[in-house]
């Protein structure tokens, strides 16, 4: 009889275990388990104010570009670059392009040098962006911001191109690299988002 009282209670689960020890110090398991899943849920939670900044400012990178579209189809519709100005067709492209970008900066129309302006700002914002994104620790979302803020350089150089050789091309890779660029934020955005969602359906199955 010893021996077989013995085999059972070495069969009891663990759970089952656990709570015959709560109750012997007059403790409620369920309360038990209910605090332990709080400070799980709390910390899953944690940097979830900086998740909030994130969607932010991603949403305001997607307005910056949409912006920036905008001056540009202004400027293509509204303003002819002259052929000969400071810094077109330069025999170094880095100084020729400095050059051109302060022409239009000082000396240009109102609308190219609103558009060169907030392309120089876009490239340092979406640069600081992309870091962000990465040290936020979700390495999708950061690897999209990145893909995002590449893009916007790449639309930055092509339009420098523009200004120094006034060619239809590099305007037209320019546009087609910035919409590239808000595709990749609105994705980070929709994965931001898609987690959330698991989170908060966690969350409801816990409670």
């Amino acid at each position: 009889m010893t021996r077989s009282t013995t085999a059972e209670s070495s069969t009891v689960p663990a759970e089952r275990q656990r709570s015959e020890r709560e109750i012997k110090h007059g403790r409620d398991p369920a309360q038990v388990r209910t605090v332990g899943e709080r400070s799980e849920t709390s910390r899953g939670w944690a940097h979830e104010p900086g998740r909030k900044r994130l969607r932010r400012l991603l949403l305001g990178a997607i307005v910056l570009v949409l912006v920036q579209a905008a001056l540009g189809m202004s400027v293509n519709l509204y303003v002819i670059v002259p052929p000969r100005h400071p810094g077109s067709h330069p025999g170094s492209y880095f100084s020729g392009s400095l050059d051109s970008k302060s022409w239009a900066i000082v000396h240009g129309p109102f609308a190219l040098g609103a558009h060169v302006i907030l392309g120089l700002v876009l490239v340092i914002i979406m640069a600081l962006l992309a870091i962000y994104a990465i040290r936020s620790g979700d390495r999708v979302v950061g690897a999209w911001s990145s893909l995002g803020g590449l893009l916007v350089i790449g639309a930055a150089f092509n339009g420098a191109s523009f200004l120094d050789f006034n060619d239809n091309v590099s305007s037209l890779i320019m546009a087609l690299l910035a919409f590239a660029s808000i595709g990749c934020y609105a994705a980070a955005l929709a994965l931001m988002g898609r987690s959330a969602c698991a989170r908060c359906s966690m969350v409801g199955h816990k409670w």
